[in-house]
């Protein structure tokens, strides 16, 4: 496939082949095209054992399944349409099951990114472009965060902690305490174009976003409908969703602005995802499972990554990797081929169709990993 240009940005598994640029008055056309690798704590591409990926394609089918899922309720989303490998874009995944393949690429509308200005002299970031907008369709500057539950190690419960927001700012009570169940899910909120995630209120994230009142109840019933849908998908598979995140889009439809969802939703990468064996072991199927992993091998790079981003956010500087020395290293070539398999295994189940032949089925899969994983961990332990 030929582009006008491509862009590639060291935390994101995606590629973006630009086929139209948007204008100010009209979104432009690109395509998402995974690639084979990973990154964790925004640090970018992680390193690999030689000869070994971290196969995207589950990513990029669950995603398309999610967005045809979505737009078959309703649901206002960028997405266009599912791109084979000879980049013809096919009517939906329905194709790519007929005929046996499985999609690396998503075409969607491009919209217009408008970023945060970094202020040396404040020390923070000026919003103001969203007070009034240069151009009709572009990103909202939020990751938009649903939880149903925030177990005792979630940023959730450290933004609490840190005063990046309180429980009350969610309805919850004050007594809530790390690992109980939340009475109903919440909305959370990031930061998407600081340098790094920056946690805040429903209330801190009306403002930067420019939203009245009427719109922001919109986005958050599309929301609701998102994460009930995915979360219900989820159930009937065999799986538990305890956290998300989405990314949504201002777009004009019929000549009424639209926040439509925008990037992707749902998938191994955006979401936590669990399944519980027969055996009664609990199996992460997200990429949770890598975080963790590098945690126990890399303790001083994660320590430095999160002392790194404090001393960047306390000091106003817009660069938090300045601060790091170390580097982290690749995990073991043995653990990229259980995790694929697990990724193949969740996402045959997810799309309900044998995408992924050369998978086991999702509960044999998420034994072999649980086994292997425990052994891995002991081992990381040994040599930490």
């Amino acid at each position: 496939m030929s582009y006008l240009r491509t862009v590639e940005k060291g935390t994101s598994v995606k590629s973006l082949g630009i086929i139209e640029e948007p204008t100010a008055t009209k979104p432009g056309v690109f395509d998402f095209v995974y690639r084979d690798q990973y990154s964790i704590l925004d640090w970018g591409k992680m390193p690999m054992p030689d000869g070994k990926v971290m196969d995207n394609r589950p990513v990029a089918l669950v995603a398309a399944f999610n967005h045809e899922h979505l737009r078959r309720y309703s649901i206002p989303t960028c997405y266009l349409n599912p791109v084979d490998d000879a980049g013809v874009a096919k009517s939906s995944v329905d194709w790519f099951r007929e005929n046996g393949q499985v999609p690396r690429t998503l075409r969607m509308q491009m919209v217009n990114v408008l970023k945060p200005v970094f202020d040396e002299k404040t020390g923070k970031w000026d919003y103001s472009v969203f007070k009034d907008p240069p151009v009709n369709n572009y990103v909202h500057p939020i990751e938009f965060i649903w939880r149903a539950e925030a177990g005792p190690d979630s940023s959730f419960w450290k933004n609490v902690t840190k005063g990046s927001y309180k429980l009350s700012d969610f309805g919850l009570p004050a007594d809530l305490k790390p690992g109980d169940k939340f009475p109903a899910p919440i909305f959370d909120h990031s930061s998407k174009y600081e340098d790094h995630d920056r946690y805040f209120s429903p209330a801190v994230a009306y403002e930067l976003g420019d939203f009245n009142v009427e719109r922001w109840e919109k986005l958050n019933r599309s929301r609701y409908w998102v994460n009930r849908l995915l979360t219900d998908h989820a159930e009937s598979v065999g799986l538990r969703r305890p956290d998300s995140k989405q990314e949504f889009v201002v777009m004009m439809v019929n000549g009424t602005l639209v926040d439509a969802l925008g990037d992707v939703a749902g998938t191994w990468h955006e979401d936590r995802y669990e399944h519980t064996t027969k055996g009664g072991k609990l199996v992460k199927v997200s990429k949770q499972t890598p975080r963790d992993l590098h945690k126990l091998q890399d303790p001083a790079w994660v320590k430095q990554c999160e002392e790194a981003k404090a001393k960047a956010e306390k000091e106003g500087h817009p660069d938090w990797k300045a601060f790091v020395s170390l580097e982290p290293r690749p995990l073991e070539a043995e653990f990229f081929d259980q995790y694929n398999n697990l990724m193949y295994a969740a996402s045959n189940a997810w799309v309900k169709w044998n995408a992924f032949p050369q998978a086991s089925s999702l509960e044999k899969a998420c034994v072999e990993f649980d086994r292997y994983l425990s052994d891995y961990k002991e081992r990381l332990k040994k040599t930490a």
